[in-house]
């Protein structure tokens, strides 16, 4: 028998011979910490910024990468599709974040100036005051509330953008 003919004979695939299944073990997340309510990473925390008459005037968005401590922040004329509003897109402003327990905290630099946030994670929402150091302003209560990508779905297949007034 060739070496060949050898080889192919130990690799030979049997159908039923049973393979031992892997056991996969994931590590232990970095982001994480026992007591502290995480901020979610499975779609956007959303504010709605209303004009005078009630309506609404456009969606501040925030999304979080909780392992890289980054978020992207942006705001849109209507609820950002999931897989548009994400940190590969570099046209969204970056910051990285500190936490401290619920506490949360951090800048976004755009041209114009900065935007400072400082804030407390709930389990569905933000508790956020925002302080622009572009106009000088203070926005103290302001309430993000999380959206899951599947949730942001829906509500855009119920009330399409594109056939908005």
């Amino acid at each position: 028998m060739e070496p060949y003919d050898k080889l192919s004979e130990n690799l030979k695939y049997d159908p039923e011979e049973k393979k031992p299944e892997a056991v996969v073990r994931q590590a232990p997340r970095r982001d994480v910490v026992p007591g502290e309510t995480p901020l979610r990473d499975d779609g956007i925390y959303c504010l709605e910024d209303r004009n005078p008459d009630g309506s609404i005037y456009c969606y501040m968005c925030l999304r979080f990468y909780p392992r890289l401590r980054q978020v992207i922040e942006n705001s849109f004329d209507t609820l950002p599709a999931p897989g548009l509003f994400t940190l590969a897109d570099g046209r969204f402003r970056r910051a990285a974040y500190q936490r401290t327990g619920d506490s949360l905290h951090f800048e976004n630099v755009s041209p114009y100036g900065r935007v400072e946030y400082h804030g407390t994670i709930r389990e569905d929402r933000l508790l956020i005051h925002r302080h622009s150091y572009i106009n000088g302003r203070d926005f103290p209560n302001c309430v993000y509330v999380f959206m899951s990508d599947e949730e942001v779905r829906q509500a855009l297949k119920k009330n399409p953008p594109w056939e908005a007034d």
